[in-house]
């Protein structure tokens, strides 16, 4: 997995240690509910450790390509309309 956020990857690294992730999410003025974000009981550790997070630009990904190595598919959901040249990315 590779995002921008080096925060965002932090984060998913404990939840794949099996730490559970609690935030507040904003339901209505200053009204927040709890909630926690965590695997489903039964995930094994072989199953979790099959994922590598990378921090990076995925308009550089030619820069990593030593570092992810290859893949049979790739999943960019909501990242090229945010991208600034969405092109690079391909």
């Amino acid at each position: 997995a590779f995002d921008y956020s080096a925060s965002f990857i932090e984060t998913a690294k404990q939840m794949q240690a099996g730490s559970d992730i609690r935030f507040n999410v904003p339901i209505e003025a200053d009204i927040n509910a709890e909630v926690v974000a965590k695997h489903e009981d039964g995930v094994s550790p072989d199953v979790l450790n099959k994922v590598h997070f990378f921090t990076g630009d995925a308009c550089q990904l030619q820069q990593y390509s030593g570092d992810i190595g290859t893949f049979d598919g790739v999943v960019m959901s909501n990242l090229l309309c945010r991208l600034p040249d969405p092109v690079a990315c391909l």
